[in-house]
């Protein structure tokens, strides 16, 4: 499967999954306020990017060809979902207490 994984978290060292995700080999974009370090090739920092459906479009140009999978808390959903809403289906999980 094509595949890109947009990782967030507030911290890099907060990066939870990270040897299952290096081991899957897939695209991974990470957004954090602090630079990782030592990211696999096949990962890359959203540096400057922000979070919101203009960055997510960025950092993810093909998004309406894509089905996307979005798991967070309510209003991190919301704000995403202008972009999300341009991709081909869409799967939610949203969650509170973040």
């Amino acid at each position: 499967r094509d595949v890109v994984f947009v990782y967030v978290a507030s911290y890099a060292e907060e990066l939870a999954f990270r040897e299952d995700l290096e081991a899957a080999g897939i695209p991974v974009i990470v957004f954090t306020r602090n630079e990782p370090g030592a990211l696999p090739p096949h990962w890359r920092w959203a540096r400057g990017v922000r979070l919101d459906a203009a960055g997510l479009e960025r950092v993810v140009p093909d998004l309406a060809e894509r089905h996307a999978y979005i798991s967070g808390p309510p209003g991190l959903i919301a704000d995403l979902a202008p972009a999300l809403e341009k991709a081909r289906s869409i799967t939610t999980d949203a969650f509170s207490g973040y």
